[in-house]
C-alpha cells in the first residue's frame, strides 16, 4: 500500500515529539522533513514543524508550516491556535484574532484560545471584548491562574482597580507561586493608594522570583512614594545587579539624586538609560530639570526640545521648558511654552501658575489675575492656596484690604503651604493688614494726592498706603512688587524677567516722579545673595564682590533714569534679625560685616550719583551690626512702624 494514503504510525510522531520536549529542535525538524516525504498529507507532521521552528524563532517559516497544515485540514483547532499565537508573536494581531477565532468556532471549550483572543483583543485596544473572552476562558477553566491575572490586567488599563485587585487574588489563589499576580497586584494597590499593601506584594513576587526586575523597581517606586528614598535607591541598585540594562532603574536612581542635589550624578544616571533606549522621553525631560539646576541653561533647552521632538503633546516638558526659558531671559517664547502646555492639558494647574507669574513680570497684571482666580475654582491642593497668597497680594496693592484678608484666611500654613517663599509673603502680608487695622503707626492725619512710588521686592509691601514725610512735602506710598528681583538681576547684563517688569514700571511713571527702591541684595539671611556665591566661589574677594553688585545695579538705574528724569531714593538694608542659635560665629560675623561693608558702600555710591538713600541699617543697628528687635515685623522685614521712622529721621537730617 502507498504510505501517502496511510496514517503516521503513533511510535513516529512519539520519537519526534521526545526530541522536541529533549530540546533537540534541529534533529527533531530533520525527523519531521524525512517523514514528510512518506507521509505528505499528514497535517500533525506540519504542525509539529511549526511548533519546533516557532521555538528557534523562525516565525515566518513556522506559519508556511502550520498553514499548510491547514491546508490539508482546515478545522485543525490546534494548529489555529498555534499560527494565532506566532502571528501574535510576529506582531499581526488582526490576523491572529481570525485564527483564534477560528479555534474556537471549532472547539468552543478550547480556554487557552479564548484566552489568548483575549489577549489580542486588549493589543487592540478592545478591553470590554477581551474581557468577555477571559471571563469565557474562566467559564470553562475556573482554575486558569493566566486568564484571572490578564483578566486583572483589562480592569486595571480601564481604571476598575477594585475588580482587577479580586482578579489578581484569584490568580493567586490557584497559584501563589505566580510571581506576575504578585507583581500586578502590588502596582493596583498603589495606585490605589494602598502603599503598604503594595509592598507587600512586590516582595511576595521578589521572594518567588529573585531577580524579578521589574517587581524590584515597583517596589523601589513605592518605598519613594513612601518617602524612603535610601530603600527605594536599594531596589534600583539591586535591579541593575539582576539586570544592567535596565533603564527604568537609571531614570530613578537620577531623580533621587536629582532631589538631593547631587545633579551631575543625576545627569550621568539618566544619560546611561540614554545610551540604553535614546527614545525614552522621560528622561530627556528629566535631564532637563538637572541641567536647569546645573544653570547650564542651553542644554536644558536641548534636553526638552528632545522630549518634545519625540512626543509633541508632552505638556510637562512644555512646562519646563518655559521655566528654563524665563531664566535665559526669553520671555515671549516661555509664555508660548506655557500655552502650549496649558492648551494640551486644560486643567495644568502648575503650568497656569507658572503663566501668572511670567505675565506679572510682562506687566500684563489682568489675565495673570484671571489666571491665578480660574486655579482657585479648579484645584483644591498647593497651587490653590500659592495662587490664593499671589491674589491676596495683588488686592492688597489695589488697595482692597478686605480681599486681600479674606484670600490669606483661606489658608492653613500647617497643612498646605510647603513652599519658603509662599509662606514667608503669608504671614508678612497678614502682619501688614493687621498693622493696618489696628493703625498702630503713626498717623499723621494729612490728606495729598502727591505719590512716592516703592518699587521692589517684599521689602517693598509694607510701605504700601502708608503716609510719609520727606522734607516738607507729603506723600501716600504706592508699592509696585516685583517678585524675587535683587539688585544683582538689574544690574546684570543679561536680559531677564526682572528686568523686565521694572522698566516696564518705571517707564510707565509720570515723568520726575518720586521713586524709593527698596530692591535687596541681601536681607539677614545666610544662604543666599553674596553670601551663597561666595560660598559656591570662595575664591573670590567679598569686597569685590559688593563693590560690583552695587556698581553695576546703580548704573543701571542711572542709565534707565536719565529718559525719565525721576526722584530716585534707594532703601538700605536692616540689621539681621535671626536666631544665631546653632549657627557658628564665624557665620553670623560673616552676615554682620558683609552688610555693614554693603550699606556703606550703597549709600556713598547712591548719594555721589545724585539719588537719595533711606538709612533703614541706622535705624535697626543695636550698637555691634545686630538688629535692635525695635522695628522689625518678622525676621526679614521692617514694620510700618519702622519705615515711619525711617522718614523721620531722613526728613530729620
Amino acid at each position: 500500500m502507498n504510505k501517502k494514503n496511510q496514517h503516521l504510525p503513533e511510535m513516529h510522531i512519539k520519537s519526534v515529539i521526545a526530541l522536541y520536549s529533549n530540546g533537540q529542535i534541529q534533529e527533531a525538524l530533520d525527523s519531521v522533513e524525512t517523514l514528510t516525504k512518506d507521509y505528505p498529507n499528514e497535517p500533525l507532521l506540519y504542525n509539529i514543524s511549526g511548533v519546533c521552528y516557532k521555538a528557534i524563532g523562525q516565525l515566518d517559516a513556522a506559519v508556511k508550516s502550520f498553514e499548510k497544515a491547514l491546508s490539508i485540514k482546515p478545522d485543525y483547532t490546534e494548529v489555529n491556535y498555534n499560527l494565532g499565537l506566532t502571528f501574535q508573536e510576529l506582531g499581526q494581531p488582526d490576523a491572529a484574532v481570525k485564527c483564534y477565532e477560528r479555534a474556537i468556532s471549532v472547539n468552543p471549550d478550547h480556554a487557552e484560545a479564548h484566552n489568548n483572543l483575549g489577549v489580542t483583543l486588549k493589543e487592540l485596544g478592545q478591553l470590554e471584548d477581551a474581557i468577555k473572552c477571559y471571563e469565557k476562558a474562566l467559564v470553562i477553566k475556573p482554575d486558569y491562574t493566566e486568564a484571572h491575572n490578564n483578566l486583572g490586567n483589562a480592569f486595571k488599563e480601564l481604571g476598575q482597580l477594585d475588580d482587577a485587585v479580586k482578579s489578581y487574588e484569584k490568580a493567586i489563589a490557584v497559584n501563589p507561586d505566580h510571581a506576575d499576580a504578585h507583581n500586578s497586584l502590588g502596582v493596583t494597590l498603589k495606585e490605589l493608594g494602598q502603599l503598604y499593601a503594595a509592598v507587600k506584594s512586590y516582595e511576595k513576587a521578589i521572594a518567588i522570583k529573585p531577580d524579578y526586575v521589574e517587581a524590584i523597581n515597583n517596589l523601589g517606586i513605592t518605598f519613594y512614594q513612601l518617602h524612603q528614598p535610601d530603600d527605594a535607591m536599594k531596589c534600583y541598585e539591586k535591579a541593575l545587579v539582576f539586570n544592567p540594562d535596565f533603564t527604568d532603574a537609571y531614570n530613578n536612581i537620577g531623580t533621587i539624586l536629582l532631589e538631593r542635589g547631587q545633579l551631575d550624578e543625576a545627569v550621568k544616571n539618566y544619560k546611561e538609560a540614554l545610551k540604553l533606549e535614546p527614545d525614552f522621553v522621560d528622561v530627556y525631560n528629566n535631564l532637563g530639570v538637572a541641567f536647569l539646576g546645573l544653570r547650564q541653561l542651553d542644554e536644558s533647552v536641548k534636553s526638552y526640545k528632545a522630549t518634545l521632538k519625540l512626543e509633541p503633546d508632552f505638556a510637562e516638558a512644555h512646562n519646563n521648558l518655559g521655566l528654563t526659558l524665563i531664566e535665559l531671559g526669553r520671555l515671549e517664547e516661555a509664555e508660548e511654552s506655557y500655552r502650549k502646555a496649558i492648551e494640551l492639558n486644560p486643567e495644568y494647574v502648575e503650568a497656569m501658575l507658572n503663566l501668572s507669574n511670567l505675565l506679572d513680570y510682562m506687566n500684563n497684571l489682568e489675565e495673570a489675575i484671571l489666571l491665578l482666580e480660574n486655579i482657585l475654582k479648579m484645584d483644591e491642593d498647593i497651587y490653590r492656596l500659592k495662587s490664593a497668597v499671589n491674589l491676596a497680594i495683588f488686592r492688597f496693592l489695589e488697595d482692597d484690604f478686605i480681599t486681600s484678608k479674606k484670600h490669606l484666611s483661606e489658608i492653613q500654613k500647617t497643612l498646605y503651604l510647603d513652599s519658603n517663599t509662599y509662606l514667608i509673603y503669608w504671614e508678612y502680608l497678614l502682619k501688614i493688614l493687621s498693622s493696618h487695622d489696628n493703625k498702630s503707626h503713626a498717623n499723621l492725619d494729612f490728606i495729598t494726592k502727591k505719590k512716592l512710588y516703592v518699587i521692589g521686592e517684599s521689602h517693598a509691601l509694607v510701605s504700601h498706603g502708608l503716609h510719609i514725610k520727606i522734607s516738607s512735602d507729603n506723600f501716600i506710598c504706592k508699592s509696585l512688587l516685583i517678585k524675587g528681583c535683587m539688585q544683582w538681576h538689574l544690574g546684570s547684563a543679561l536680559k531677564n524677567q526682572y528686568k523686565n517688569k521694572f522698566e516696564g514700571i518705571f517707564h510707565s511713571l509720570r515723568k520726575s516722579s518720586e521713586v524709593l527702591l527698596a530692591i535687596g541684595e541681601i536681607d539677614c539671611r545666610l544662604n543666599s545673595g553674596i553670601i551663597k556665591h561666595k560660598n559656591k566661589f570662595p575664591e573670590k574677594n567679598i569686597t569685590q564682590l559688593i563693590s560690583t553688585t552695587v556698581e553695576n545695579y546703580l548704573n543701571y538705574i542711572y542709565k534707565i533714569n536719565s529718559s525719565c528724569e525721576h526722584k530716585i531714593i534707594i532703601q538700605g538694608v536692616p540689621c539681621p534679625n535671626i536666631s544665631t542659635k546653632n549657627i557658628p560665629k564665624e557665620k553670623v560675623m560673616e552676615l554682620i560685616n558683609l552688610i555693614r561693608e554693603f550699606n556703606i558702600l550703597l549709600k556713598n555710591k547712591s548719594t555721589e550719583i545724585g539719588f537719595g538713600f533711606l538709612d533703614v541699617y541706622k535705624l535697626t543697628d543695636r550698637g555691634d551690626g545686630f538688629c535692635n528687635q525695635s522695628w522689625h515685623i518678622d525676621e526679614y522685614h521692617l514694620s510700618p512702624e519702622g519705615i515711619h521712622e525711617a522718614w523721620r529721621l531722613h526728613s530729620a537730617n
